[in-house]
């Protein structure tokens, strides 16, 4: 519920050892999550007063700079391309921290489960400890918050983290969306990332998010009465139209049943007797971005 809370424009600054990550929410939305991170070395960031005034002047000392795409229904990345590296990315190389634990179920921590302070009462005695809290406080807030603490277990996976469970903590009454601090339990000891500043109406410089464009995979198939097409198809289009160019030059629409095979892949049927008995061209529009067209061309 915290993270659902994010708008356009917020953006906080995190700190794991020597480094540091802005995230900035380009957009939100109850099915998706479009989030920048820009990453750069401690000792970059210095003499960094103004966030906003450092990305729009080339965000000097940055070792990486990326836009995700986040499907919340499904709980998965759909999209991750790097600026810094003018491609997209595929894999372990597209996967960051806070896209993790977006796809990742959070557990509410009951109070009695919570870390507290000081030693366990002994015996049966009422274990009257405080409530242990991240020690950190930004320049934003008016007084020191309570947290709610959450907790979820790393996916297994070749990472450090694999396997281990995490604790997160959000401010409470805070409007902040993302978690203040994040806490794992390593092969030596707690290793943490907490949130050093925090605002909004972060811009980017960037507007643009590319997009990978849906292709035909080879020729169709027939199959009694239908054609069968496949499509490689990024998850961000599953809503097009399909067309194609008759004699005299109309645009005329195509009817077609869709199935998914496999992730970005789809099964697109088609009726034979929607289509002419000539060499034809048939194109997929997607209905969001139909500059992204992709055509088949070929005798079927």
């Amino acid at each position: 519920k915290h993270l659902l809370q994010a708008k356009k424009g917020d953006y906080a600054v995190f700190q794991q050892g020597k480094i540091l990550s802005l995230v900035h929410v380009r957009s939100a939305d109850k099915n998706a999550f479009v989030l920048e991170e820009i990453s750069l070395p401690l000792y970059a960031a210095k003499h960094i007063e103004d966030w906003q005034n450092w990305a729009f002047t080339g965000a000097k000392g940055a070792s990486s700079w990326t836009v995700f795409e986040i499907d919340l229904e499904n709980k998965e990345l759909i999209e991750a391309f790097s600026y810094t590296k003018g491609a997209f990315l595929q894999g372990a190389s597209a996967d960051t921290l806070l896209s993790k634990l977006l796809a990742a179920p959070l557990i509410p921590v009951s109070e009695e489960n919570r870390k507290k302070i000081g030693p366990p009462p002994i015996g049966r005695q009422q274990d009257r400890r405080a409530f242990w809290n991240p020690p950190i406080s930004l320049k934003t807030w008016a007084k020191r918050p309570s947290f709610a603490v959450y907790s979820t277990k790393w996916p297994t996976d070749d990472t450090p983290l694999s396997g281990k469970r995490l604790e997160l903590y959000f401010a409470k009454n805070q409007q902040a969306p993302f978690p203040c601090w994040i806490e794992v339990q390593g092969d030596h000891g707690f290793v943490y990332t907490k949130i050093v500043d925090a605002g909004r109406d972060f811009q980017t410089p960037f507007p643009y998010f590319p997009r990978r464009s849906p292709r035909f995979l080879g020729q169709p198939r027939s199959e009694d009465d239908v054609y069968i097409f496949e499509v490689f198809c990024p998850k961000y289009y599953q809503d097009f139209s399909l067309s194609y160019i008759d004699q005299t030059g109309a645009l005329q629409d195509i009817l077609f049943a869709k199935r998914s095979i496999e992730k970005e892949r789809l099964e697109l049927r088609i009726k034979k007797e929607q289509l002419p008995l000539f060499p034809r061209s048939i194109t997929l529009f997607p209905k969001k971005n139909p500059e992204a067209s992709c055509t088949f061309i070929g005798e079927l």
